[in-house]
């Protein structure tokens, strides 16, 4: 593993990063968020079953990284589903997106001995406060309320841990889309009660498409997720981690050329901040 980003996998990442604000961007609107990130899970794991059907198995240094991130991911998929049910996620979204990559560098630094450079942490330091400014606005107007702060505050740790350990993983399997894929089978079987609860309860046919285009979403997101784990195999995992939360700006980009949605000045100045930290990163 490299200090240093290349091009090559800068290039890489940012496509991850597209692909992220893609499968989010299949899920704006739904009326059900529980059931949309399920379905997401669902569909990571049915896109992890070929996957796994045709390539070898991880070593077996590696299974407990994929244990441990199948289950913390169980818990990203109960927990924000609850909170794009109760959460305004206009300030939560940007916050905990961009906060998280801060703390996985910190401790991908301490912990894992995963050396940065001065430029690619400032780098690091300038994405999240670019992505933390796009919801700028939303927190002038609205402020934090306890509930939206605790979500940030859970979400910020799940996130920070399925990182780490998702990018230690893959660094020990040596197959990152293997990895990825093992990993989405294990979260897939843990939440199948829930979804199983879900259904028997019905599913009204006004969200049934929607959780097609989740599980949808959820086929991507494998891809995207495995393009960013190789790329941590090859880069620090807080530099990667910041990249990959690029995803927020183009989500914006793409509420921007498809679905008719404004970008601010406030949004532009964000935006400038995320690029110069890409390119700090690059520099370093």
């Amino acid at each position: 593993m490299s200090a240093s980003l290349t091009f090559d996998v800068l290039l890489a990442v940012l496509a991850a990063a597209a692909l992220h604000a893609t499968w989010n961007a299949l899920l704006k609107g739904g009326r059900d968020p529980q059931l949309a990130s399920l379905a997401v899970g669902m569909g990571c794991m049915a896109a992890g079953i070929p996957i796994v059907a045709l390539t070898p198995l991880p070593p077996a240094e590696s299974w407990p990284h994929v244990a441990a991130s199948g289950i913390i991911h169980m818990a990203y998929y109960l927990v924000i589903g609850r909170a794009y049910r109760t959460a305004d996620l206009s300030v939560a979204y940007p916050l905990m997106r961009g906060t998280a990559p801060v703390l996985t560098a910190l401790a991908g630094q301490f912990l894992l001995g995963d050396a940065m450079t001065g430029g690619q942490f400032s780098g690091v330091l300038l994405v999240c406060a670019g992505i933390v400014g796009l919801a700028a606005g939303a927190i002038l107007t609205r402020g934090i309320d306890r509930g939206t702060g605790l979500v940030i505050a859970v979400m910020v740790v799940i996130i920070a841990l399925y990182t780490l350990i998702d990018g230690r993983g893959a660094r020990i399997s040596g197959a990152p889309l293997t990895y990825v894929a093992w990993t989405n089978i294990v979260s897939g079987l843990l939440i199948l009660p829930v979804v199983a609860a879900a259904l028997r309860r019905g599913v009204p046919a006004a969200n049934r498409a929607h959780l097609w285009r989740g599980a949808a979403g959820g086929v991507i997101a494998t891809f995207g997720y495995a393009i960013a784990l190789w790329a941590m195999t090859r880069a620090p995992i807080g530099v990667i981690a910041a990249l990959r939360e690029t995803s927020v700006l183009f989500a914006i980009l793409i509420g921007w050329a498809f679905l008719g949605e404004r970008i601010g000045y406030s949004r532009l100045a964000a935006g400038l901040l995320i690029v110069a930290g890409i390119v700090m990163m690059r520099i370093g």
